[in-house]
């Protein structure tokens, strides 16, 4: 097949995880044969490029800094938050992007897009007008900017994208759930739940997972950008509860970067907590840094409007790395997590739950290498070997 892959978000470089999942799967696309274009958002400094069959086209913005302030960073939904002006420059940042992908879509058999909003709207549009099959895939972000318009207006969105998309992928039941809201019940049908998946052999350990020894620290690993939907500042205040009462110290990481930084650091220094911000990790060296801690959080909350995540990618790579969990019970984290027998579940934004749990962790070293052993077993269901014939399947029904 030939395939136009339109994106809102895509690594522009080798320490950015923006959009990793999207080229991974468009590379494991490529890889079994088939012709890929990926379409994703012009960057400053950032070119287009081919490898093999895959090839990325960056069309120029009109105003570059613009794109960059909408689409990267921190990602659309904290982008336009931050600036909500941006929201009525979107129209500047789009033009090249429409307009290459009509071209583009001359060249394809079918489109997949990722993220309704821009992509999935565009790629229903440019495959109505050319005639060709569209497949989407909905994440989290624009499906709560869809709740957030008039009931009317976002059901009229979502109708007119569904009923031109033959599949659309959502990466949670909770995502595909609020969808079905929005359209008619016969077109149900079109919304399967399939989370994205990973190359879960780049995350295998060399060595057995090992339980911190007597008396030395549990070190606890987050990997997440610094932004209040991802409860950052919950685990550092949850790490001072359970410093009074842990059998051994704490010791946290968090790797990535965002508005939060400062903040973050502030309250580590007030409540005594030890955490090293390490700053934005190269997706390649993410294996690495997994390997050598202990447990992984995964805090993030549910917004007070109503916002929250899909089901992270960051969780399947600790699964893949065999390292226990810790995190909010939110709709398929959690699920996921007691299903797999992996770790540990707290109430969101709960601190003291979530200190709990650290404690009980910090105390159960045989526990830990159990669900050591489960993470690791359950991560093999989202391997890309396993999700790509789904995807592959419904771009050839659709193609």
């Amino acid at each position: 097949m030939r395939v136009l892959v339109i994106t809102s978000s895509y690594p522009r470089h080798r320490f950015d995880s923006a959009g990793i999942f999207v080229e991974e799967q468009a590379s494991a696309l490529a890889a079994r044969g088939h012709e890929v274009l990926v379409l994703a958002p012009g960057a400053s400094g950032v070119a287009e490029y081919t490898e093999g069959a895959l090839c990325v086209h960056r069309p120029r913005p009109l105003l570059p800094s613009l794109s960059d302030g909408i689409f990267y960073g921190d990602g659309v939904p904290d982008n336009l938050a931050a600036a909500p002006w941006r929201g009525g420059a979107l129209p500047l940042a789009l033009g090249p992007f429409m307009q290459c992908a009509l071209q583009l879509s001359h060249r394809v058999d079918v489109v997949l897009s990722h993220w309704l909003l821009p992509s999935g709207l565009l790629g229903a549009f440019v495959a109505e007008r050319r005639g060709i099959g569209h497949v989407a895939t909905a994440h989290s972000g624009e499906v709560h900017l869809l709740g957030r318009l008039p009931p009317s207006v976002a059901s009229l969105f979502a109708s007119w994208l569904v009923a031109r998309t033959g599949h659309v992928f959502c990466s949670g039941g909770h995502i595909r759930a609020k969808l079905a809201r929005l359209i008619a019940p016969h077109r149900h049908g079109r919304l399967q739940v399939q989370p994205m998946g990973l190359h879960v052999a780049d995350y295998a350990r060399r060595t057995p997972y090992v339980p911190p020894a007597v008396g030395a620290p549990l070190r606890v690993l987050a990997v997440a950008r610094l932004v209040p939907v991802k409860g950052l500042d919950v685990l550092v205040e949850a790490a001072a509860h359970a410093a009074r009462e842990a059998p051994r110290p704490i010791e946290l990481t968090i790797a990535g970067e965002g508005p939060e930084r400062a903040r973050l650091a502030a309250l580590a220094r007030a409540r005594k907590v030890t955490l090293d911000l390490v700053g934005a990790v190269a997706p390649a060296e993410v294996p690495a840094l997994l390997a050598a801690h202990h447990l992984f959080a995964l805090p993030s909350r549910v917004l007070p409007s109503g916002r929250t995540e899909g089901c992270p990618r960051t969780l399947m790579e600790a699964f893949a790395a065999g390292l226990p969990v810790v995190v909010s019970d939110l709709p398929e984290v959690g699920e996921m997590v007691a299903a797999a027998g992996a770790g540990l579940i707290a109430p969101p934004d709960s601190p003291v739950k979530l200190g709990a749990r650290l404690c009980e962790a910090a105390g159960s070293p045989a526990a830990l290498a159990g669900w050591s052993a489960a993470a690791e077993k359950a991560a093999a269901a989202h391997d890309w070997s396993v999700t790509m014939e789904r995807l592959i399947n419904a771009l050839t029904s659709n193609g």
